[in-house]
C-alpha cells in the first residue's frame, strides 16, 4: 500500500512524496527478529528487553498519575491567618460605633473571629471544592483541611489576646505612674528622694487574657448572631467579676483618651 502526498509550489523539492508502507513493515519485523530497533540517524538503538522495560515504566507512571490527587497550592499559612484576623478586627471597628472601652474591643475580636470561622465553614461545605495544599510552619507541603484552618484561626485569636492583655497591663501601670524626683544639695550627705506611688494593676494581664479567651465560647458566638443593633449594644459574658471588668474598661478608656490629649480625672 502506498500513500501519495502532493504539495503545491515547493521550491527545490519533489512535487510528489511516496511512502512504501510494506517496506517499512518489513524493516520493523526484521528488527524484532534481530532483537533491536531500527531507528533514524538522530536516535539511539534500544534492545527489545529495554524497550519492554521502558513501556512498563511508562504505563506505571501513567497509572500513578491517574490516581494522584489533584489540587493547588493555597496562600493560606499561620502567618497569613494572623494578618487576616488583625485586619478583620480593624474592619469591625470601622463598621461599628467607635468606642474606647475594653468591652467593645472584645466584641470586635469575637465578631471578627465569627466571620472568619463562618467563611471557613462555608468553604468546606462545597463538595465540589478543589483540594488545596499549603506550606506548613516547618516548610513542608501538607494537605489543607478545615480542621487545620480552624486551628490556625484559634492560634491567631490567642496570639492577639496575649498581645492585648500585655498591652492592658502596661496601660494600667502607666495610669498610676508618677516620676521619681531626687533633690540634690551641696552637701554630699544631704540627698532626699521622693518616689512615685506606682499602685500598679496586679493581675490585670491575666484578667484581660481570661476575658478574651472566655468571650469566644459558643454562647457568645450565638449572641453575636442574634444581635441586630450593632456591636455597641452587645454585652458578652467575659467570665470575670464585675469589678475586674469595670477596671479593665477604665484602663482602656483612660489610655485611649490620654493618647488623644484628653485629661480624665
Amino acid at each position: 500500500m502506498s500513500i501519495n502526498i502532493t504539495e503545491r509550489q515547493l521550491l527545490h523539492q519533489c512535487e510528489k512524496y511516496v511512502v512504501d508502507m510494506d517496506r517499512v513493515k518489513q524493516k520493523i519485523k526484521q528488527a524484532d527478529k534481530d532483537n533491536t530497533v531500527v531507528t533514524r540517524n538522530d536516535a539511539v538503538d534500544i534492545s527489545k528487553a529495554g524497550r519492554n522495560a521502558l513501556e512498563n515504566k511508562i504505563s506505571a507512571l501513567s497509572r500513578a498519575g491517574q490516581n494522584k490527587a489533584a489540587g493547588k497550592l493555597s496562600p493560606v499559612s499561620s502567618f497569613s491567618v494572623i494578618s487576616d484576623f488583625e485586619r478583620a478586627v480593624s474592619a469591625e471597628k470601622e463598621e461599628g460605633i467607635k468606642s474606647n472601652t475594653f468591652d467593645y474591643h472584645v466584641n470586635q475580636m469575637v465578631s471578627a473571629y465569627k466571620r472568619m470561622r463562618n467563611g471557613i465553614e462555608e468553604k468546606y461545605a462545597d463538595i465540589d471544592r478543589e483540594q488545596q495544599y499549603y506550606v506548613a510552619d516547618d516548610g513542608s507541603i501538607q494537605k489543607l483541611t478545615k480542621e487545620k484552618e480552624l486551628a490556625m484561626l484559634d492560634k491567631a485569636y490567642e496570639k492577639h489576646s496575649k498581645f492585648m492583655a500585655a498591652s492592658t497591663e502596661i496601660w494600667g501601670n502607666l495610669q498610676g505612674f508618677k516620676p521619681q524626683i531626687t533633690y540634690h544639695s551641696r552637701s554630699a550627705d544631704t540627698v532626699q528622694s521622693v518616689s512615685a506611688d506606682n499602685t500598679g494593676n496586679s493581675g490585670m494581664k491575666e484578667q484581660a487574657y481570661q476575658a478574651f479567651m472566655y468571650s469566644v465560647n459558643n454562647e457568645n458566638i450565638r449572641l453575636l448572631s442574634q444581635s441586630k443593633d450593632g456591636l455597641s449594644n452587645i454585652k458578652l459574658d467575659l467570665g470575670i467579676s464585675r469589678s475586674a471588668r469595670n477596671e479593665l474598661n477604665h484602663i482602656w478608656d483612660y489610655y485611649k483618651a490620654a493618647t488623644k490629649g484628653i485629661v480624665l480625672k
